[in-house]
């Protein structure tokens, strides 16, 4: 099986504010991992120094989810994150999706529309928890 986690990075109002979301994002990248193929562009950020050109990303993330069999978004607060253009690659492809969010209301008006339909999960967490991480692990499952 084949992830693409899509996470924000450059949004983040410090050094210490990302690297405090690294710490709890590595969890879940590596609990995925055992599920198979992660993509997960936080794993290879720790400054805004690491970032390939805007063109390089944008062609290699969209070959990723395209490849990928399951889009995961973590939204932990509203943020500016192109996270969310990745987000729409992945409805436009008809990818099973699972957003990861602390509450819906802070999410895009347009996710908000995202429903089994559109075989989008959204799981409400204000933290990524155990139990959190195990009911991502469901879904990743079905």
């Amino acid at each position: 099986m084949k992830i693409f986690l899509a996470t924000p990075i450059a949004g983040f109002e410090s050094q210490a504010e990302l690297h405090k979301y690294k710490e709890e994002i590595v969890q879940l990248v590596s609990r995925l991992k055992t599920k198979g193929t992660v993509w997960a562009e936080v794993d290879k950020m720790f400054s805004a120094e690491d970032y390939d050109c805007p063109q390089y990303s944008l062609i290699t993330d969209l070959k990723h989810i395209t490849e990928a069999d399951i889009f995961i978004l973590h939204y932990p607060k509203k943020i500016v994150t192109s996270a969310l253009m990745e987000l729409g690659f992945a409805v436009a492809l008809k990818k099973k999706i699972i957003i990861i969010t602390p509450e819906k209301s802070i999410l895009p008006y347009l996710a908000l529309g995202l429903t089994k339909e559109t075989n989008t999960v959204i799981v409400e967490s204000k933290n990524l928890s155990d139990e959190c991480i195990k009911r991502i692990l469901e879904e990743v499952s079905k």
